[in-house]
């Protein structure tokens, strides 16, 4: 008989990230998801820009939402809002699996899109979910894409983000959800 210790090491590592996942309705969650074998898909303009475009949309459709999101050349970083008739599991692969057909078709030549699985982490309690924001939507910096935040074009938060005009630079911006 084989012990669970082979069992749970024989396991892949989406197998095992999966493992104790579950999602409750109405949480948010710090998702990251990489490009198939991290190749740096979108530092193509015209493919960021369709990605950026399909991700905004699909998003909005699905039984949840993508809350804040920024999509860099090799992965996508977004806060997810999970909807009463769906889990956190379920709503990433159709977010991923709808972008990925749909970008295929603006762009046949493309590969795979996305690896498997996605990491994730509950926002709870006192954590902000503007500094969370915040973290996230700073990632083109810190990756050295740009200096300053204005400039980079592939994201969106559905909310203002303090110090920073959302009319200015966001350009899925919604007039009626500014403040």
């Amino acid at each position: 008989m084989q012990s669970i210790v082979n069992t749970v090491s024989m396991k892949s590592g989406y197998q095992r990230l999966r493992a104790g996942r579950w999602s409750a309705n109405g949480h948010i969650y710090f998702v990251t998801f990489n490009t198939y074998d991290r190749r740096k898909l979108f530092s193509d303009p015209a493919i960021a820009t369709d990605a950026a475009r399909l991700i905004h949309e699909t998003g909005q459709r699905l039984d949840g939402a993508v809350i804040a999101w920024v999509l860099m050349p090799d992965h996508f970083h977004g806060l997810i809002e999970v909807g009463t008739g769906i889990s956190l599991s379920a709503y990433v692969g159709r977010l991923k699996g709808a972008v990925s057909r749909r970008l295929r078709l603006l762009h046949p030549h493309l590969p795979v899109v996305w690896q498997d699985g996605f990491h994730d982490r509950a926002i709870r309690g006192a954590e902000s979910i503007d500094s969370v924001a915040c973290y996230l939507l700073m990632n083109p910096i810190r990756a050295g894409l740009v200096a300053d935040f204005s400039h980079y074009p592939y994201w969106h938060c559905a909310w203002p983000v303090p110090n920073i005009s959302m009319a200015a630079i966001d350009p899925f911006a919604d007039s009626s959800s500014r403040g």
